[in-house]
């Protein structure tokens, strides 16, 4: 089914997505990827990944156990691959929850007009006004709408970031931000990044 590089990314999705896998389990599906010829240096990554951001799975669970669930594999697989609503989940999973990335805390700051070193650079500009603006301009208001273009590669996790910064802001203080980039990651691309993030652990 499919070439190596698609065999270890449903590994990948399956590995994010769920909780806690046995130890003996996740052997068994490692091997199993070294025999289709996949390169592992991805998954490396992403045990490091998870080990940092769910630190809770190393602490409740015993030796038996590697992040993962006495589920089958056979059945995760299975609803995986026709859930498409599981595989959205898995991915935002990547988020790291109740924390905004480095360009949505920039976004916060520039559209609340919050003083930080990190913005104190920016300069704020207004096309309505024809005299020349002062670097330390600043608007009176906070802006409700926003547009992000990101030069060189974007992904999934920043757009969603932003969009949950604006649900997090709730209807009292609306805001809306359309996310752009010059490259998006696909697949392929996305799998090479992760491998060469795993060859400089």
């Amino acid at each position: 089914m499919g070439n190596p590089d698609d065999k270890l990314r449903l590994f990948l999705i399956y590995f994010i997505c769920i909780p806690f896998i046995r130890e003996e389990e996740h052997n068994k599906c490692q091997q199993a990827l070294v025999d289709s010829g996949c390169n592992l240096t991805a998954l490396d990554y992403i045990k490091q990944w998870k080990a940092y951001s769910q630190p809770q799975a190393s602490t409740t669970t015993g030796s038996d156990y590697y992040f993962g669930s006495g589920t089958k594999a056979a059945s995760l697989f299975s609803k995986i691959a026709n859930t498409s609503a599981s595989f959205l989940k898995g991915v935002k999973s990547l988020v790291v929850k109740q924390h905004n990335l480095p360009v949505t805390k920039i976004v916060d700051k520039l559209m609340e007009l919050k003083h930080s070193v990190e913005v104190d650079d920016y300069r704020y500009f207004d096309p309505r006004l024809n005299r020349a603006i002062d670097k330390n301009f600043k608007p009176k208001s906070p802006f409700q709408e926003c547009i992000v273009f990101v030069l060189s590669s974007g992904n999934y996790i920043e757009y969603q970031n932003l969009q949950d910064y604006c649900e997090g802001k709730g209807p009292t203080a609306q805001k809306r931000i359309i996310y752009g980039t010059t490259g998006l990651e696909n697949g392929a691309q996305f799998l090479n990044q992760l491998k060469l993030l795993g060859q400089e652990m």
